[in-house]
């Protein structure tokens, strides 16, 4: 534990340098951004540009090449340029307190199971090799290789267990932006703040446990909720910009166009948010701003997709383009797998054309956290109503549109990410859009009931079981073990997994595993791999 503890802290300190070193860098001299302290954002910045960086090295050189310690000098030297001490006050040490909490959760954790299907094999290529054209024809999963592959790939080479650290910052940033929310003098904000504690709260009461949509802690290399909270985040501070602001800033824009990019590159459905920035764009007329700049790095990774899928979006086969490396119809067949496997993973391809899956497999797996869901709507207004000593609000003609639009966020879950993971961005957004005529009307909430609700939420996101492994052993060495796996040689390129522990399918330790009944050949041209396909129609022959 002192070791893993060390590079906890380590690490944190790390992105929040660098963090600090890019809104110097943009010569920002204001205490906040978005009317929030700009301390605030340091860690989820400072992860947002080591991934980038690291994200662009990988374009000429495996990441075992990096050099962390002579990428670190500007840095430094950028924030001794601006160093000041910092001022503590009682927030900062509930700031402080958060983070040491979250390391508790590192007691009962362990490696998601995607970690043994792609997630390590991803990482293993990223940092032995540069990239590689052709990369999805080897495991499918790897053309979804997320931006959070990246820093994992460099944490995980000192810990396994230190990859946690990517989603924990998410988490931190989420909680420290609540704490902001309940001191904050925008009244939008602190209504925000005592929805999400009463929602955290109820999370934990109801049917099966009382699951809502609050954001929780996943294992090792699930970064479902870090996009939720990244993408919930956008949201939040875009409609309160629309809602209350005359103008935004260049930082500010170029801050969300960094969430925006960030979820794109998380997850492909982060698109949708584009909807919400050019509405920004438009309103504040920033159509010329220099922070569209930061639109190169999607640019980039569009690029990375070509190379690594041959499609800019992968698998979504109308984005595939002809190459030596194309494997013909696999975006198509891998498409409508991860749908079928979201909707009713036990049966095949048998939910894309019709809506039995609804009936018989996403209503009985996810009807009590519906319930729960319209449970804590309906609780959180009782509260403010109750609280405000308020019999009704105004009426609003608008409501109806509130209800909607939540509803729709609701049905996009629901048709495209019908699994519980996936529902936490859609369901706050609309937990806030329902009750949206709440969300604006100026109540004088109680400091210390907001703050408390807040802190309980907090300690309840972390699972008892890292409690108890805590109070037992609180100094215990804290380490992940990989099983050996053996392998069978294919007849040109690659191994197969063979042992029982591997389940024919897992590939984590060697990067040329892949488990797909066909065969590749690897191609060296100008320094970079080309992995190609020998059996060409495997895929056309699977849809057909």
């Amino acid at each position: 534990m002192p070791s893993l503890l060390f590079y906890y802290i380590i690490s944190l300190v790390i992105f929040y340098l660098i963090g600090r070193s890019f809104f110097i860098i943009f010569k920002f001299d204001k205490n906040k951004v978005f009317d929030v302290r700009i301390e605030n954002f340091y860690l989820v910045i400072g992860l947002i540009v080591a991934s980038q960086i690291l994200f662009l090295f990988n374009f000429f050189s495996g990441l075992s090449e990096f050099n962390l310690i002579l990428s670190l000098i500007p840095f430094l030297i950028i924030n001794s340029i601006r160093f000041s001490f910092p001022k503590f006050s009682s927030k900062s040490f509930l700031k402080i307190l958060i983070i040491f909490i979250f390391f508790i959760s590192f007691f009962d954790i362990g490696l998601s199971k995607d970690s043994y299907l792609y997630h390590l094999s991803s990482q293993n290529w990223l940092y032995s090799e540069k990239i590689v054209f052709g990369l999805s024809n080897l495991n499918p999963y790897l053309g979804y290789m997320s931006i959070s592959e990246y820093s994992s790939a460099v944490l995980n080479e000192i810990n396994l267990n230190l990859a946690h650290v990517f989603n924990l910052i998410f988490l931190i940033t989420f909680f420290t932006t609540i704490i902001e929310f309940i001191s904050s003098e925008n009244f939008f904000y602190r209504n925000i703040a005592f929805s999400l504690g009463i929602f955290g709260v109820l999370d934990n009461f109801g049917f099966d446990g009382g699951r809502n949509g609050f954001i929780a802690i996943q294992e090792i290399n699930k970064f479902d909720y870090s996009f939720s909270i990244i993408s919930f985040l956008f949201v939040i501070f875009s409609l309160n910009h629309l809602l209350y602001k005359n103008r935004i800033s260049n930082i500010e824009l170029l801050t969300l166009s960094l969430f925006l990019i960030f979820a794109i590159q998380m997850r492909i459905i982060g698109v949708v948010l584009f909807i919400l920035f050019l509405t920004i764009l438009i309103k504040f007329k920033q159509f010329k701003s220099y922070s569209h700049f930061s639109f190169l790095l999607l640019l980039a990774w569009m690029i990375k997709n070509i190379i690594n899928t041959s499609c800019i979006f992968y698998p979504i086969p109308q984005t595939c383009i002809k190459s030596s490396w194309l494997f013909i119809n696999q975006a198509e067949y891998i498409n409508r797998i991860v749908l079928d496997s979201f909707r009713d993973p036990e049966n095949g391809i048998n939910s894309l054309d019709n809506f039995y899956w609804i009936i018989e497999v996403f209503i009985p797996s996810n009807k009590n956290i519906i319930f729960n869901f319209f449970i804590s709507v309906a609780l959180l207004r009782v509260f403010f109503t109750i609280y405000s000593k308020i019999a009704n609000t105004k009426k609003n003609k608008f409501k109806i549109i509130y209800f909607l639009s939540s509803l729709s966020f609701i049905l996009f879950w629901i048709f495209f990410l019908p699994q519980y993971r996936f529902s936490s961005f859609f369901l706050m957004v609309a937990l806030i859009i329902f009750n949206f005529d709440l969300m604006k009307t100026d109540f004088k909430i109680n400091h210390f009931v907001n703050l408390s609700l807040t802190i309980v939420s907090l300690i309840l996101v972390i699972n008892l079981n890292d409690y108890k492994s805590f109070i037992n052993d609180p100094s215990s060495e804290l380490k992940i073990e990989l099983p050996i796996v053996e392998y069978i040689e294919m007849p040109f390129y690659g191994v197969v997994p063979n042992s029982e522990n591997s389940k024919g399918i897992l590939c984590f330790q060697r990067t040329d595993c892949y488990s797909g009944k066909y065969n590749l050949i690897l191609e060296e041209q100008n320094g970079y791999k080309f992995i190609k396909p020998i059996d060409t129609d495997y895929y056309s022959k699977l849809i057909n």
